[in-house]
């Protein structure tokens, strides 16, 4: 799609038709694009199925539905760029407040005894 041009939100994509019945896919060719750029926000994922992000977002796209938009997208223009955004791994959070100010790891020097 050219710059400006509208996106298609996930809420049309849900359903069982999705992209290729009245998405992403007719709306890259009617546009004439023939190259593409995939923004994938993490947070657009259903958090019911599973929270990759900060957000949670209920009623948001399956796994499944995210991998067929993308399909279809690919299918329609040639995918030449890719990102991830709002990726956040809980653990590695949780991990880092843990470790905070342990030796060798926080930056902080001990005294010199």
């Amino acid at each position: 799609m050219r710059a400006g041009s509208a996106f298609p939100t996930p809420f049309p994509l849900i359903g069982d038709g999705g992209a290729s019945a009245g998405g992403s896919r007719l709306e890259a060719r009617a546009d004439g694009c023939s190259r593409v750029a995939v923004h994938f926000d993490v947070d657009t994922v259903d958090s019911d199925e599973i929270v990759l992000g900060l957000g949670a977002e209920p009623n948001g796209l399956t796994s499944a539905q995210v991998r067929r938009v993308v399909a279809d997208v690919q299918q329609a223009a040639e995918v030449v760029g890719f990102t991830i955004a709002e990726f956040i791994p809980r653990q590695v959070m949780h991990l880092q407040r843990i470790l905070d100010g342990f030796p060798l790891i926080s930056g902080h020097r001990q005294a010199d005894r």
